[in-house]
């Protein structure tokens, strides 16, 4: 019982683990995206 308890709670942390990752990614591409628009818009006034 203890051992089904031990891998699902790894599951659960590999899972969070890779939506922290995956929440990083979006969110530095986001800013990314909204400085390169910032920049051009300003070029462009």
């Amino acid at each position: 019982m203890f051992c089904v308890l031990l891998v699902f709670l790894r599951l659960v942390f590999a899972i969070f683990r890779g939506f922290c990752d995956y929440w990083i990614a979006i969110t530095y591409t986001v800013n990314y995206l909204q400085r390169k628009i910032l920049r051009v818009f300003l070029c462009v006034s």
